[in-house]
């Protein structure tokens, strides 16, 4: 009896490695971003973390923002008063 081969499937390339990071964002931010996992879940039908929304929007931004646009949201931030290592909510020491 004369089998006929099977094609072959394309090999899915495998994905990055991913990279533990740290990421200081408010109570707001962290609850935006909890909401927005969630409602993904709810559309997808199954578990979404919050660090696939942030690599997702990590490569929506990259794709749809343009330069000028990211650094006047950044210009925003920085108006917050916040820089690293410092809490502005926090009072000084001096």
């Amino acid at each position: 009896m004369k089998t006929t081969p099977t094609p072959k499937r394309k090999k899915r390339p495998a994905p990055l490695p991913l990279r533990v990071t740290a990421l200081a964002v408010t109570q707001a931010e962290l609850t935006t971003l909890t909401t927005l996992a969630q409602e993904q879940a709810d559309l997808l039908g199954r578990a979404i973390s919050r660090s696939t929304v942030v690599r997702a929007l990590l490569r929506l931004a990259g794709a749809k923002i343009t330069p000028v646009e990211l650094c006047e949201a950044i210009e925003v931030e920085l108006q917050q008063g916040r820089k690293w290592g410092h809490d502005s909510t926090k009072p000084s020491l001096a």
